[in-house]
Order: structure tokens, then sequence, then C-alpha cells
């Protein structure tokens, strides 16, 4: 495991499980050299390898780190849900989509999309 993979699996919040075909394109986004540095210092990865000048939508891959937690408020308004609940990991477009983590109330992880509220 790459140090991508491996930092990005790390934030994940304790007692959620990250479903294999995320970890997997965690793996192929790093073996393929679709991991950047940005600015701030953080890993994110790409789908394209040219983040973040890349044609089309940058799907940009990073895992929120347990003091980001919060950024879900823009979701949920100023109820936030116990962190071990939702965790968000993919930028999905330039208008603050987000792709998560998130556990139902039935127990199931399921890959959820939080979309911007602008109707795009």
């Amino acid at each position: 495991m790459g140090e991508f993979t491996e930092l990005t699996l790390s934030r994940v919040p304790p007692g959620l499980e990250v479903p294999e075909p995320v970890r997997l394109l965690l793996e192929w986004v790093e073996a393929q050299g679709f991991v950047e540095r940005g600015k701030d210092g953080d890993l994110y990865g790409s789908l394209n390898g040219r983040w973040p000048t890349g044609p089309g939508t940058n799907v940009l891959l990073r895992g929120d780190r347990p003091d980001e937690a919060d950024r879900v408020a823009a979701w949920l308004g100023s109820t936030l849900p116990d962190t071990t609940t939702i965790w968000q990991f993919c930028r999905t477009g330039g208008d603050g989509s987000m792709a998560a983590l998130w556990r139902a109330p039935d127990g199931r992880v399921l890959v959820v999309h939080l979309g911007s509220g602008s109707g795009s």
C-alpha cells in the first residue's frame, strides 16, 4: 500500500468500513501516478493524472481528516452526525459536490453523493 492510500485510509473514522471497490480505486489511482501534493502539503488523487488542470470534471480523492468532520454541516445544517457515521472522501465536481461513506441506520455502509444544491 502506498503513501496516498495509507494516508487516506488512516482518516476513516473508527468503525466505518471502507468498501473494497473504494480501496481498490485509491490503490489504482496511486499505481497510475495520479497523485499530487497540493499547495497545502496534502496528497490528492485524481482520475486523469492532470489535476487540477485536466480536461472535464476533476474528481479529487482526499479523505477528510478528523478535524474536518464539521464540513458536512453544509449539507446537514447545524445537526452534525456522529463523526463515525459519515466521511467525505471525494470532490465530485467544481460546484462543491462530494462523495462520502455513510453508515445507514441498518448498519450498511453506502457511498452517497452530497450534491451542491445548485441543481447542477
